[in-house]
């Protein structure tokens, strides 16, 4: 089991994901990334998994109500008890908070980031066999693929890669308030280890919480998604990411390419896909022997052990829209 590097302030600022992020790794819980036949394809050909601009995705709405969420929040009580908290460690930095808020809108934070969805995958064998049928008709298509990802990968760190990945919170108004107010309790608890970070390190700290639920909390009524996101902000370099111009149903956009190989060099990445990959799902389509056909070669191709048996064809039946 690959051991996740512990930082105590991303503990601190992200208990809740940290906590989270540390049951999954010690579970080893699997990861499935739902998508067309075609996007599958692509993925295994070309050993990469695209992250996608927010605003271009399906659920492009649902940063708007992390956003919503959080601009409710610091113009109301628990707001004004976390700007109290910090302003005592650090006196004024709520207001350097609210200025760099005001200057980097949402609108360019959007621009900047870029995000891979995936669906925590049930440690059962209904799940194992069928897939969630939800997730098929959001995502599959006509033709539906589920990669089923070790989970590992997600929680190692990686020099250069500066890419993340955090669970997302499925929280009403009430809900998100209640989160803050535990929060500003923590931060209350932990003034001295606050201090101990500097002021600008506790700035980026604050800031990156604030953006982080921005991006990572969704409306409750999506909570059967179980959904963790992996994500990249192009304010960070990255010296392993590309960042390439492709079209997407008919839509051009930048995407970020997250290589699923081991590195130029020969070292071992943990992200190849002979080593994540523990099985593919056919999902609903009208021609499950020949794509689990051209599944298993692809598997091969890559060195996959025991193509063969990590393709299951699922059984569920495609709905006409009629």
């Amino acid at each position: 089991m690959t051991e996740a590097p512990f930082d105590p302030a991303y503990a601190l600022f992200h208990a809740v994901a940290y906590q989270r992020q540390m049951a999954a790794l010690k579970a080893g819980t699997r990861f499935a990334y739902y998508t067309t036949a075609e996007t599958a394809v692509q993925v295994l050909k070309n050993r990469e998994i695209w992250l996608r601009m927010p605003t271009c995705m399906n659920d492009a709405s649902e940063v708007q109500h992390g956003r919503d969420a959080i601009i409710d929040v610091w113009g109301g009580d628990e707001g004004t008890r976390l700007a109290e908290v910090f302003d005592r460690v650090y006196p004024g930095i709520s207001d350097e908070l609210t200025k760099k808020l005001d200057a980097e809108s949402a609108t360019e934070l959007l621009a900047q980031t870029f995000i891979a969805c995936l669906s925590e995958h049930a440690v059962t064998p209904e799940e194992d066999r069928y897939g969630r049928l939800s997730m098929w008709r959001a995502y599959g298509g006509p033709s539906g693929i589920a990669l089923i990802l070790k989970g590992d990968p997600l929680f190692a760190d990686a020099d250069g890669l500066s890419v993340y990945s955090s669970p997302v919170e499925y929280l009403d108004a009430s809900a998100f308030k209640q989160q803050i107010r535990e929060f500003v309790d923590r931060m209350n608890a932990n003034q001295d280890f606050l201090r101990s970070l500097g002021r600008d390190n506790c700035l980026w700290w604050l800031y990156q919480t604030i953006t982080m639920a921005m991006l990572c909390v969704k409306h409750p009524a999506f909570v059967e998604e179980r959904e963790w996101r992996i994500f990249h902000s192009e304010r960070e370099p990255s010296t392993i990411l590309r960042r390439e111009i492709e079209c997407i149903r008919g839509v051009a956009q930048p995407v970020i390419k997250l290589p699923l190989d081991d590195n130029p060099d020969g070292s071992k990445s943990g992200r190849a896909i002979s080593d994540i990959l523990d099985r593919v799902i056919v999902g609903p389509t009208d021609f499950p022997l020949a794509t689990a056909s051209a599944f298993v070669d692809l598997l091969e191709k890559l060195g996959v052990p025991d193509a063969g048996n990590k393709v299951i064809i699922s059984g569920v039946p495609l709905r006409s829209n009629s």
